[in-house]
């Protein structure tokens, strides 16, 4: 039996990529992110669903469009019969 990988998927609100010093922003302390990256995987050419945060929130985690997830504004619950991960 292959054994699943365990993920923790961390994502800050409304910071764009260039905020970040390990992501070449060298004038803004960032020493916990900075952490993150190196010991981690940093996304530098990724795309949401939604500049919404719940609309693009319930996108990555179910893998669905906004529109199939039926959620498309802030403070939406998914769609019930949505399937996710």
């Amino acid at each position: 039996m292959t054994r699943q990988p365990n993920i923790l998927w961390y994502c800050t609100d409304q910071q764009r990529w260039d905020t970040i010093r390990a992501l070449g922003q060298p004038h803004i302390e960032t020493p916990t992110l900075d952490w993150l990256c190196a010991n981690g995987v940093a996304f530098n050419r990724a795309y949401s669903q939604s500049q919404i945060c719940t609309p693009a929130r319930a996108s990555f985690l179910t893998g669905a469009t906004r529109h199939r997830t039926m959620c498309i504004a802030t403070a939406t619950r998914i769609f019930r019969r949505t399937r996710s991960w």
